[in-house]
């Protein structure tokens, strides 16, 4: 998923790993958009790329500002506006889960409490 964000300029890629504190999923991927107009082409790129590999997902927050969310079950990826993502602030709220940064080609760049 990092690659494909990557390809459409993705800004300050990151994957949670949750599996041990939550429920209901396993990773969430979390990226900032600086626009709707680029928020939608993640989206778009996103769908694309699960849609290929027959991945089953829902999409929230279509008509959002701040936040898109696209559910494929056992991954979460939280597109967000620069707004969205500090309001939200998931990175604070799943501080202590591991977390994975990514670089703009969607490359591993640093993993933290890992």
């Amino acid at each position: 998923m990092p690659k494909a964000l990557a390809s459409k300029k993705a800004e300050n890629i990151i994957s949670i790993d949750v599996s041990d504190v939550s429920g209901f999923t396993d990773v969430f991927f979390i990226t900032s958009s600086n626009s709707d107009t680029h928020m939608k082409a993640l989206l778009d790129i996103v769908t694309e790329a699960l849609e290929a590999h027959h991945v089953q997902y829902v999409v929230e927050g279509k008509n959002s500002s701040l936040w898109r969310l696209i559910d494929c079950g056992d991954v979460i990826i939280h597109i967000f506006s620069s707004e969205g993502r500090q309001f939200y602030d998931l990175e604070r709220i799943w501080g202590d889960a591991p977390q994975i940064q990514f670089d703009e080609e969607g490359e591993l760049v640093l993993a933290v409490n890992v």
